[in-house]
């Protein structure tokens, strides 16, 4: 997501760069500034942020263009006018938004260029100008460039996390009680670490569906337990396993286990209007035993079976409408 939001940003700086160039602006540099403060993550953001911006930028030009129409070339009013009005910008300008920081910010520059040469009120006219050749730059960025931002994102990382968690759990199942602890789980780590900074901007973009069919945190959590879990299991490993029906029942419970996450994840990945009302998971249903396991059998038995639990309670936090009670457990 950081990648992208810098592509998407460099894009719109170049061609800010290239207008102002080709346009020959007074004050090119306000173009580029008006990319980097109103770009946002997503088009809807970008329109939104763009609207006030140019709201308070025209405010701004007009009390600007009357207070350089009437002190002319009294640069005595210009410096005892700036340090209160930056006061105020610096304080007002983060509180009250972007529309009111723009607006002050624009009366701040016409005071600084007024003091270092004789200009007209002609100076807003061309700052709302660069403003808006800006903004325009940049929403039409957004709309080319992934203009719904983490949005569908969020879906393609969840799914690839949960499919990654699904491969762990069957290798981690297969091979209890003989392999010895790798590097398996580097490629759930790296799922993870991309999910979680995709949910990080989602989180952060103020447009978002007002009720989402996906419980994202909970697939989140599913890959943290899936990497604790599997190193844990993988771990308590004592020898060799009793019998064959402890290790038939662990590679059973995974497979079903692994199959739920790849389910949830061909749902994460699919598009936000066609998502289910159940969510991402599915109840995992697993036969119970009529016994924990046999008095004998190891450490790695027991962690592997409840790893296998609270992965299928996983899935069914995930999907609230196909409880009351969604997994089999073990009596």
């Amino acid at each position: 997501m950081h990648f992208q939001n810098a592509v998407r940003l460099g894009l719109a700086l170049a061609a800010a760069r290239a207008v102002a160039g080709l346009l020959s602006l007074p004050h090119g540099f306000w173009a580029m500034l008006a990319v980097l403060s109103l770009t946002g993550t997503t088009a809807v953001q970008t329109r939104a942020t763009v609207r006030l911006a140019l709201t308070g930028t025209c405010l701004g030009a007009l009390a600007a263009g009357v207070a350089l129409a009437l002190a002319g070339e009294a640069s005595t009013v210009y410096e005892v006018v700036l340090p209160p009005l930056m006061l105020i910008a610096f304080t007002v300008g983060p509180v009250r938004g972007v529309g009111w920081a723009q607006a002050l910010f624009t009366l701040i520059v016409s005071m600084v260029f007024a003091q270092l040469a004789w200009v007209t009120w002609q100076l807003a006219e061309v700052r709302l100008l660069d403003v808006l050749i800006g903004s325009l730059i940049g929403i039409a960025c957004g709309l080319l460039a992934w203009p719904r931002g983490a949005h569908d994102e969020l879906g393609r990382a969840v799914a690839a996390l949960l499919r990654a968690a699904a491969d762990e759990v069957r290798a981690a199942t297969s091979a209890v009680g003989t392999a010895v602890p790798g590097d398996a789980d580097r490629r759930v780590r790296h799922a993870l670490t991309m999910a979680e900074s995709a949910y990080a901007q989602y989180q952060a973009e103020r447009e978002r569906p007002a009720a989402p069919a996906h419980d994202w945190q909970a697939a989140l959590m599913t890959g943290h337990h899936v990497l604790w879990g599997s190193r844990r299991v993988l771990g308590a490993r004592a020898g060799p396993w009793p019998g064959a029906a402890e290790e038939a029942l662990v590679w059973e419970y995974g497979d079903r286990v692994a199959d739920g996450l790849r389910l949830a994840a061909d749902r994460a990945a699919a598009p936000y209007a066609a998502a289910s009302d159940a969510g991402l998971g599915v109840p995992v249903l697993v036969p119970a035993p009529d016994r924990p396991g046999p008095a004998p059998a190891p450490p790695g038995f027991f962690a592997a079976m409840a790893w296998l639990d609270s992965l299928a309670a996983d899935l069914a936090l995930m999907a609230p409408a196909a409880r009351p009670d969604p997994v089999g457990r073990r009596a």
